[in-house]
């Protein structure tokens, strides 16, 4: 059997996701390759002085057909991560606002990123 979600029914679903709750932008610094049956577990957050996981409030979410794939994504403004020293990170993961559901992660094309300052567009949307 196969199926497919419309595009309203994607924007419905991301809707759904964005405006359910404030969520999480996380960075994690283990060398992990994401996959659809991760788990928070599988992520190590960065662990540094200054550090604390992102807000994304609902109201501040765009979501906009992706040129490349014709999907709907959730994409969210940039968001600037500094740290005094550098830090290794391999990407991001989003979580629900109590940090316990793993909604999307992505790992740097550039991985890892080894810099004082991490620069974050949090994007939602099926791959």
């Amino acid at each position: 059997m196969s199926f497919v979600t419309t595009q309203t029914g994607q924007k419905f679903f991301l809707e759904a996701i964005v405006n359910s709750d404030v969520l999480l932008l996380h960075l994690f610094s283990n060398n992990r390759i994401p996959s659809k049956t991760d788990v928070i577990g599988n992520y190590t957050e960065v662990v540094f002085v200054g550090y604390a996981p992102k807000l994304l409030t609902p109201s501040e979410w765009v979501i906009e057909i992706d040129d490349l794939t014709g999907n709907y994504v959730a994409k969210f403004a940039e968001q600037v991560f500094s740290f005094s020293d550098n830090v290794t990170v391999f990407g991001y993961y989003i979580t629900n606002h109590a940090g316990n559901k793993l909604l999307t992660v992505e790992r740097f094309t550039t991985a890892p990123v080894i810099a004082g300052n991490v620069k974050v567009t949090p994007t939602l949307g099926a791959k």
